[in-house]
């Protein structure tokens, strides 16, 4: 993977956040039906991290399928995006500290 030219701080910042959001879409996925109140909470929660800005917020809540039987896939969905990034920016971070010549961490 080639390195992204991203400040360590932003690499750092996006790793955390994807990997709360892998989380926290995966413990709503435990659940026998995750509601649109469970998302809605999940959200709540993330925001108030820091992680994730409101109006980040606003735009993922638009996407949110009314139909509960979508939900589960949508959410799915979500996750597995989240845990790509996750993934992809240790991956960068990797990269950038062997550029730099110090040790990965595990």
């Amino acid at each position: 993977m080639r390195q992204q030219n991203l400040p360590p701080e932003e690499i750092a910042r996006t790793s955390q956040r994807a990997d709360y959001l892998v989380h926290a879409f995966g413990t709503l996925l435990k659940k026998p039906k995750p509601t649109e109140g469970d998302v809605l909470e999940l959200v709540t929660n993330v925001v108030k991290t820091g992680l994730v800005e409101p109006d980040q917020v606003m735009d993922f809540l638009k996407q949110v399928p009314k139909d509960a039987d979508k939900l589960r896939a949508f959410l799915e969905h979500r996750r597995a995006a989240a845990m790509h990034v996750a993934i992809t920016m240790k991956s960068i971070a990797a990269e950038s500290n062997a550029a730099q010549g110090s040790a990965v961490p595990s």
